[in-house]
């Protein structure tokens, strides 16, 4: 299956080199209007990243999905979900990370705030998985990935030490 994938990520690659490969799946499972306003984030985020692989980051991985979820309390009751969800397969090497986010919250904060939920998002995801990997001795570069998935937060931290 890894070669596999590598193998078309190659082929893909080959075909479109202008393509942005990512190692990463941003989903989410939530009601409107919350699903688009958490797309538009991670469509921003992703735009700006600089992460190709994860090879650079850990040995263990080769996709983490983070599917934040985003339901009323009404959807919540009635079908009973809202808990979060963090499975790691390490046989086929990728994690599935689903986070619940307070519905009402998200979707009334302005714009700006919920740029910022997207990225907290992302990164109490990727905490999720550097702490699993840390508690099987596995190699996970946390602060690296997450200066690479924001880059401009990594450049205004630098010009703010100069």
């Amino acid at each position: 299956m890894k070669n596999f994938r590598f193998e078309c990520k190659s082929l893909l690659y080959d075909m479109f080199p202008d393509a942005y490969m990512t190692p990463f799946v941003f989903s989410t499972e939530s009601e409107s209007p919350a699903a688009q306003m958490i797309m538009d984030s991670f469509c921003l985020i992703e735009k700006n990243m600089r992460v190709t692989s994860l090879a650079k980051y850990t040995d263990a991985l080769d996709s983490i999905g983070i599917i934040p979820e985003c339901l009323s309390e009404e959807l919540l009751r009635t079908f009973g979900c809202g808990k979060d969800r963090k499975y790691i397969s390490w046989k086929h090497r990728y994690a599935d990370i689903r986070l619940h986010v307070p519905f009402l919250p998200f979707v009334q904060a302005p714009k700006e705030e919920r740029m910022a939920r997207g990225k907290q998002i992302i990164r109490d995801s990727l905490e999720v998985v550097a702490a699993r990997c840390r508690a099987k001795k596995l190699r996970f570069d946390l602060d690296e990935l997450l200066s690479d998935l924001f880059p401009e937060e990594a450049a205004s931290m630098t010009q703010e030490k100069k």
